[in-house]
């Protein structure tokens, strides 16, 4: 796609950013090639415009401080739609993109606040659009062949950044490189190198280590540990270990067959001692046998007759078992009568629950007829004091009146205070106006007169003797008036009289502003004397040899007093009218609650009377139940034998244990003596069984002598096996060290050699091999990239610098104990040295970084691919350039621009506003956003 070109078209902003409400950016009427300028206020938002470039086209901000989420305007209102329009022309054929991001917005159903979804659409030029965010991302990357950071830095060329390039050191600059030409892997492979290295230069000392743990853990045979020389190597303490475990092998061997021949005298020697105290045993269990015969013969004879004994009480217990369940069955008419006895004493309890009633109720009528006939009395006694409560509190409201009354006419004593201070403020105010009135006026008179004298003297030039005076018609003038250098003209004659005038006018409106004063100030104090006439208040004033003024402020403070005085009276008087009324007022609501409160106790006493009736009707009908119960239980208590359920109960619980121990010892007699006659009949087999084993008594008598022959040989098998475990031991832990000192020495080996290897690799790669240059592999592919770019700044620079400087990357390090590759050196052909590019001065350096930063964006379109912008951004930076340097500046931006080429200077230097004639203005308002607007003049 290379050589094929994009240019923007026309840029629309909707509640983007700082731009409230829709802005658009027709860059198409900024013509087809040249610099333009974007200026305005800091933090105006004139970087925002190429934000809003890139992020119509990817979705995202030009750089990594501000995030899409941030797009949403602070100035928007809530119903405004955030959104980015971008038309560009892509191989002469225009192409439409749209984004909105994400925000949050006023939700429209209900309250609350709700999450704008971003959203993307790209139209082409046949009308086909592509929708959904990641789906435009990829198809604008497909059709200009430049990712979003690639397009950036061929777009915009943010000269600060390129300042600090232009003077990093080679470990900064790498840092750099590494983002723009993606050369992160070599740095990656170097630390891989660099960490394995540091990983197998620990393995083999860890493995050197690990072989001399094992070798401390070997078991050496007492007396047969070798000297430190024989075994400093690790093949001689290998040999030296196999010929120790070969030895520790054959003397287990010999250890084991000694130990199975003790192992079979023993078990010999077992049999015969097994076989010696069985007999022992058999003998001693005759003897038991034989006196359990002895001993259970007589007690055989004992449990027969007491088993005979229980036999002859069958008969007996038989009879007390049927009397028992006679008895049992008897005992529904214990609960009969208990059940009778229940319900006549339940009976009883409601009687004398009723009687209670009967007494409580008698009591209540009695009390009701003390209080009726005591409330009947009070009704007699209270006089009707409802007239006399009525005509009190008429007078207590004619009272409350009366102090209201003195409360406003006490409040308008202190508003006629007011109104003649008002009074006193107007007056001096008239008369500061009639003051300036005169000074005015006079000063007007004299300027009039002046001017007057003047004019005659502008006519007295023009008389000659002969000529008539137009004035008087003389034609002789012997004394015409003289002009002065300083007389008035007619402008200032006239602005005195406007003066004038000005000042009679507010001094009329003065006038009459004292005048209403007056006038307010003798009402009210009118309204006062007629109210105190109706209050009947009267009081001394002496009359003042003073103004009208004072003489009305000493009477207005005499009425305050004794309106004062009077207010306090009068509320005194209401407090006590108010407790009269009171009294009065509780005696009568206390006749008409009593009024009211006897008809309900006459009524409650009909309604007692009446419950009474009902209750001893009740009792009496309780009367004769109680009767019938009582001979009920009568009936049942001349059929029993017992006096109650729990006698008749203990008796049949007594004859039933009676019953229960006899079964229970009858059973245990026949258990007993079936279990004795078992146990003698057993004996006796077990005597004759006994008999026919025993034999003769000779290898009982050799029990002792072969038991100690026996022990002789378990003391020496255990030597034998002490032996062997720790022979045992020895041999094993040192197989198992010979194995793991073979493996480890192996692995180490191995490790060492990789070690080597890759050591003098990471060494090569990193730029840590001794007396070489400190160049990594990063670097150096870096410094192929940086090659490149020079070439393509220098095309530039030597024109910016009218053929004087020339970039160069340094060829040897200052030092071979830092890294290097990087740095950068400037050639000046003036004199031919080559010099450190921090020597250069404020301007060059600005001119320098300007060719650095177009040759790296040359570089980046070309390593991309992709198509040619017709448009680029240039961000600040020539503010400190002088006058000579901002035009070569200027000039090498507008060789640039040639062709079809158009560059945006981002910048706010008012040198470039008046010599660059086409330019964005960007102006901001604290209440409204930022609004961009085109200026082509």
């Amino acid at each position: 796609m290379g050589g094929e070109s994009m240019r923007p078209l026309s840029l629309t902003l909707s509640a983007f950013g700082p731009y409230a409400g829709v802005t658009e950016i027709p860059f198409d009427k900024l013509g087809g090639q040249g610099i333009y300028l974007i200026t305005g206020d800091t933090g105006a938002g004139k970087t925002y415009l190429f934000d809003a470039i890139v992020f119509a086209l990817y979705g995202e901000a030009s750089g990594s401080v501000r995030e899409a989420a941030m797009f949403r305007s602070k100035y928007a209102r809530d119903e405004d739609v955030t959104y980015v329009r971008l038309r560009f022309l892509l191989r002469g054929e225009v192409y439409l993109v749209e984004r909105k991001p994400e925000y949050l917005r006023p939700s429209r159903r209900g309250e609350g606040m709700t999450m704008s979804r971003p959203e993307a659409e790209l139209t082409y030029p046949d009308g086909h659009i592509v929708t959904r965010t990641r789906e435009v991302t990829a198809a604008v990357t497909e059709l200009l062949g430049v990712d979003r950071k690639q397009f950036t830095q061929i777009a915009m060329i943010a000269q600060g950044d390129f300042l600090r390039l232009l003077f990093a050191k080679t470990e900064e600059r790498s840092q750099i490189f590494r983002e723009l030409f993606h050369t992160r892997a070599y740095g990656t492979l170097q630390d891989i190198l660099k960490k394995e290295a540091a990983q197998l230069q620990a393995q083999c000392e860890e493995d050197n280590r690990s072989i001399g743990q094992y070798r401390d853990g070997i078991l050496w045979e007492p007396d047969q540990e070798p000297g430190e020389e024989e075994i400093r190597m690790t093949e001689d303490l290998l040999q030296v270990l196999a010929q120790t475990i070969r030895q520790q092998k054959i003397k287990l061997d010999t250890l084991d067959r000694e130990i199975s021949d003790f192992d079979r005298a023993i078990e010999a020697d077992n049999q015969v001692i097994g076989r010696a105290e069985t007999q022992k045993k058999l003998r001693k269990e005759l003897e038991n046998a034989q006196e359990e015969i002895r001993c259970g013969e007589p007690l055989l004879v004992s449990l027969q007759e007491t088993l005979g004994g229980l036999e002859g009480q069958r008969q007996q217990m038989e009879e007390l078992r049927r009397n028992m369940q006679r008895e049992e069955e008897g005992l529904s008419v214990y609960e009969e009568l208990e059940n009778l006895r229940r319900e006549q004493a339940k009976g009883s309890q409601a009687l004398q629950e009723k009687e209670n009633d009967l007494t409580q109720q008698t009591r209540q009528r009695i009390q009701m007829q003390e209080k009726l006939t005591a409330e009947k009395e009070q009704i007699e006694a209270l006089p009707d004091t409802a007239a006399e409560a009525v005509l009190e509190e008429q007078k207590l409201e004619k009272m409350i009146l009366r102090e209201k009354g003195l409360r406003d006419l006490a409040a308008q004593v202190q508003e006629a205070f007011g109104l003649y201070e008002q009074l006193e403020k107007a007056q001096r105010g008239y008369q500061e106006a009639v003051r300036e009135y005169e000074i005015c006026k006079e000063r007007y008179e004299q300027l009039q007169k002046r001017y007057l004298d003047e004019q005659a003297g502008v006519l007295a030039q023009t008389l000659s003797d002969g000529q008539p005076c137009p004035v008087c018609g003389a034609t002789k003038h012997p004394s015409p008036a003289q002009m002065t250098q300083e007389s008035p003209d007619r402008v200032q004659v006239e602005q005195a009289k406007k003066a004038w005038d000005a000042l009679n006018e507010r001094r009329q409106q003065e006038s009459e502003k004292a005048g209403r004063a007056r006038a307010a100030a003798e009402n009210m104090l009118t309204m006062i004397h007629k109210g105190l006439e109706t209050e009947q208040i009267v009081f001394s004033n002496p009359q003042l040899q003073s103004p009208a003024i004072e003489k009305a402020r000493s009477f207005l403070e005499r009425a305050g007093e004794k309106l004062e005085e009077c207010l306090l009276n009068q509320k005194m008087e209401n407090d006590k009218q108010r407790g009269t009324v009171s009294v009065l007022q509780e005696r009568k609501e206390k006749l008409e609650n009593l009024c009211k409160e006897v008809p309900r106790l006459e009524k409650r006493m009909q309604a007692a009377e009446e419950k009474s009736r009902e209750t001893e009707k009740h009792i009496a009908e309780l009367v004769v139940i109680q009767q019938t119960l009582s001979d009920k239980i009568q009936e049942k208590t001349d059929t029993l034998t017992y006096e109650g359920k729990q006698q008749a109960m203990e008796q049949i619980a007594l004859q039933k244990n009676t019953l229960e121990v006899y079964d229970q010892n009858l059973q245990a007699a026949h258990n007993a003596y079936r279990e004795q006659e078992k146990q003698y009949q057993n004996a006796l087999q077990k005597q004759e069984t006994l008999l026919s084993q025993l034999t003769g008594q000779e290898e009982e008598n050799r029990l002792e002598e072969v038991m100690e022959r026996q022990q002789e040989l378990v003391r020496q098998r255990q030597e034998r096996q002490q032996a062997k475990e720790q022979t045992a031991h020895r041999y094993e832990t040192d197989k198992n060290v010979k194995t793991s000192i073979e493996k480890r020495s192996h692995a180490l080996r191995e490790t060492e050699h990789r070690w080597a290897m890759v050591k003098e690799l990471s060494g090569t790669m990193n730029g840590n091999l001794a007396g070489k240059d400190k160049i990594m592999l990063e670097t150096y592919v870096q410094t192929r990239y940086f090659d490149r770019i020079l070439q393509r700044a220098n095309t530039r620079f030597m024109i910016m610098s009218c053929g004087q400087y020339e970039l160069k990357r340094a060829s040897q390090a200052q030092n071979q104990r830092s890294q290097s590759g990087l740095d950068l050196d400037v050639t000046d052909h003036y004199n031919g040295t080559v010099r450190s590019v921090r020597t250069l001065s404020g301007g060059e350096a600005f001119l320098a970084s300007l060719s650095l930063a177009l040759g790296l964006a040359d570089e980046v379109q070309s390593t991309a691919g992709g198509i040619s912008l017709d448009t680029m951004f240039v961000d600040e930076g020539f503010g400190s350039l002088d006058e000579s340097a901002l035009e070569q500046a200027i000039q090498a931006l507008l060789s640039l621009a040639e062709g079809n080429r158009l560059v945006g200077i981002i910048s706010h230097v008012g040198e470039l506003k008046e010599r660059i004639g086409r330019k964005i203005l960007v102006t901001k308002s604290p209440a409204a956003g930022s609004r961009a607007e085109l200026l082509t003049e």
